[in-house]
């Protein structure tokens, strides 16, 4: 499984992702997501943006490969509170803030 160094790029430049939501008009809960790794797929656009802002030159410092036993063992780690607290932004991009479930979105 591939994922996103988006945490550590955060790190090292010294950025919020709030921040680099309001750098690169990125919402937060679309940038929330891919940095969990809990999005299926990756917008190439967002990526491409991405890759000016932290000036990558080798895709290695973006894009890792986890196998899925590792990856597994990683979700297990996480608290559940943190996994909620997580979530709820991708929730609240989803369905909308303040809509209960998805029929309330439609």
């Amino acid at each position: 499984m591939l994922q996103l160094k988006l945490k550590q790029l955060y790190k090292k430049k010294g950025v919020t992702q709030h921040q680099v939501s309001q750098d690169l008009n990125i919402r937060a809960g679309t940038l929330s997501g891919l940095a969990n790794n809990n999005r299926i797929s990756w917008d190439i656009e967002i990526l491409e943006k991405l890759i000016r802002y932290f000036d990558i030159k080798d895709m290695n410092d973006l894009i890792e490969y986890v196998s899925y036993y590792d990856y597994i063992k990683q979700l297990e780690s996480i608290p559940r509170q943190q996994i909620e607290e997580e979530f709820k932004d991708v929730f609240e991009d989803y369905y909308g803030k303040g809509k209960k479930n998805k029929e309330d979105h439609d």
